[in-house]
């Protein structure tokens, strides 16, 4: 079992090379996280504007990411977030709007 398992670590790079949004190949819908690893990058690189246009929701998640770590680690020096039914269903239908307007024809800024 791990010789087959490290043969399919060594092996997969090699016969899978880009395998893309599993959404997007699928239903030709822009998932919120299409353009996130080229967000990533660009805002890496230091190209914020850039970052933004690839993915808007990037930089947001990023912070509350960073924000529940730091919690993890800090556990007395930070407040806790939070997350009520309320902030939850926020979330989602925040999430959910940027979903539907990026794949609308006119807006095409919000595509990655």
């Amino acid at each position: 079992w791990i010789l087959t398992g490290l043969a399919i670590l060594v092996l997969l790079p090699i016969t899978i090379s880009k395998p893309g949004c599993v959404v997007r190949n699928t239903t030709s819908i822009h998932c919120p996280g299409c353009g996130g690893k080229r967000a990533l990058s660009q805002l890496i690189d230091g190209n914020l504007i850039y970052s933004l246009q690839c993915n808007l929701l990037l930089i947001p998640a990023l912070l509350l990411i960073s924000w529940a770590l730091l919690h993890l680690v800090f556990k007395q020096a930070l407040k806790p977030i939070n997350i009520t039914n309320y902030t939850s269903t926020l979330l989602f239908l925040v999430v959910l709007a940027y979903t539907l307007t990026r794949n609308l024809e006119s807006m095409t800024c919000l595509r990655p």
